[in-house]
């Protein structure tokens, strides 16, 4: 879908996880930032076109911006849509295994001859539930010394999304977890942290809690921001200006915790307890935008991962799939004080 230049409409769509994003979008810093340059500011998850909401998967909308969990951006690159990305973020998040107290999994080894279950849809450009719970699964598995071939892998049906944050959808490897149908599944974040509390379940072990940050990523680490290439080409202003936005709602976080972690609950759907468990009380020290060579290197592994385990049917070259310019850009923009005046009145 190609963007309209005399719409002058950026398209933003949100992941329901703690983001630079979300927070700038919470507090109502990008409509005054882009109104100064005659462009206004729509969200996919208000728009009630299923069809143009299926561009948070596939990335299919020119006009369209993007920061969230890493695998439906690296499964549309592979599936030819020209994106860039200008920005990666890491915000560790809670990941576990988590297994019924009666299943006797105590270690990642205990899951060897076990039964692992997981979500699946029909389509592959939104099936990054699969692809999340399968690493977190592999990652279990290599430090128990477990193989893959001694887990058998259950897969369900996954429940239509009914709205945007919907927590009322089922889960249908919960489901059969609590029917005793399978022994263990994967859940992070604050829903996942809200799922361990509110059912009892035993944590077979923390991956978040590993030291190797090598063994953290997943889906939401790193997480990239990205714009169509053809949008960049031709509204660069814009696509500095809304970094230099999130650049400053960063920066803001730093000093606002409480306020940080209650706007990131709303964006997540869940509740600041569940947010502080999920995140850690350092959730606002860590939505800083960079392209290190350290989260480059976790997007070429997580893609590596992809492709390895037949998630992905092509290759990405990530050095050419990143510009690391309009960030560097955006950061001088972030110094100057109209902007910061912009945002303040906000």
């Amino acid at each position: 879908m190609s963007v309209n230049d005399d719409d002058k409409i950026l398209w933003i769509t949100r992941c329901p996880v703690p983001t630079t994003t979300g927070l700038a979008f919470g507090e109502g810093w990008f409509e005054p930032a882009l109104a100064s340059l005659g462009w206004t500011v729509e969200t996919l998850q208000e728009e009630r076109n299923s069809g143009l909401r299926l561009a948070h998967f596939r990335h299919d909308l020119v006009g369209l911006v993007r920061e969230g969990g890493n695998i439906p951006p690296l499964w549309a690159r592979a599936d030819g849509a020209d994106t860039v990305v200008v920005a990666l973020t890491w915000v560790d998040e809670r990941q576990a295994i988590l297994a019924r107290p009666d299943a006797a999994i105590v270690s990642p080894g205990d899951l060897r001859g076990k039964r692992f279950g997981l979500v699946r849809t029909d389509d592959p450009a939104t099936d990054f539930q699969r692809a999340m719970a399968l690493h977190g699964l592999a990652t279990a598995l290599s430090i128990g010394g477990v193989t893959r071939d001694e887990v058998e892998i259950v897969e369900y049906p996954a429940a239509p999304l009914a709205g945007w944050n919907d927590r009322s959808r089922p889960n249908g490897a919960l489901d059969a977890l609590l029917r005793g149908e399978v022994d263990a599944i994967y859940a992070k974040g604050a829903q996942g942290a809200l799922i361990e509390r509110e059912h009892k379940l035993d944590v077979v072990t923390d991956i978040n809690a590993q030291t190797d940050p090598k063994l953290r990523i997943n889906n939401g680490t790193p997480r990239p921001v990205t714009f169509h290439r053809e949008f960049l080409k031709r509204h660069r202003h814009v696509v500095v200006t809304y970094l230099a936005v999130l650049l400053q709602a960063a920066e803001w976080a730093l000093s606002h915790p409480e306020q940080t972690r209650a706007t990131l609950a709303r964006e997540t759907g869940s509740d600041e307890a569940s947010v502080l468990a999920a995140y850690g009380p350092d959730l606002h020290l860590n939505l800083s935008l960079n392209l290190d060579v350290d989260r480059i290197e976790a997007l070429r592994l997580q893609k590596d991962f992809l492709r390895d385990w037949s998630l992905i049917d092509a290759d990405i070259d990530i050095d050419a799939w990143i510009d690391g310019g309009p960030l560097a850009e955006a950061r001088e923009l972030a110094r100057r004080g109209d902007l910061r005046r912009l945002l303040a009145a906000a």
